[in-house]
């Protein structure tokens, strides 16, 4: 299975799984599409989060999450270094979750919410991981048949 264009080539002899496994891909990558692009759009708002999140340098530490996001995202739905992307987004996952959802430190009332969403964050994380799997694993194979 060969890795697909962004997204599979219209009038191309492409099958619904193509288009699926695409759709699916899209899916995984919008978190970091939008927040990109809501950082890029308001990025007032993005060197504040990073401020209050402790970040320094906040605007630097901004404008390259936007770059990783929208990088990162772009990398996976065109299927040129689809593991790379999906591996830097994977790994930004799981540090941005254990600087924004440390539920363990979080009060009682908030401790919930905070569990979820850390726990939503290492499971995206894991998602991630099995596309840059699934992506070398097929590299692999293709060249063992070129």
């Amino acid at each position: 299975m060969t890795a697909h264009p962004l997204p599979p080539a219209a009038g191309a002899a492409t099958t619904p799984s193509a288009w699926l496994r695409w759709l699916a891909l899209l899916a995984l990558s919008a978190p970091y599409l939008q927040g990109g692009l809501v950082k890029a759009a308001d990025f007032g708002a993005a060197i504040a989060e990073m401020q209050h999140f402790g970040l320094a340098p906040a605007a630097l530490l901004a404008a390259a999450v936007i770059v990783l996001e929208l990088g990162a995202a772009a990398l996976m739905l065109s299927g040129r270094l689809r593991w790379l992307g999906a591996l830097a987004l994977a790994v930004f996952t799981v540090l941005a979750t254990f600087v924004a959802n440390c539920f363990w430190q979080a009060p009682p009332d908030a401790r919930f919410g905070q569990a979820n969403a850390f726990f939503e964050h290492i499971a995206l994380a894991g998602g991630l991981c099995l596309v840059a799997w699934e992506d070398l694993r097929q590299r692999r194979a293709a060249m063992g048949q070129a």
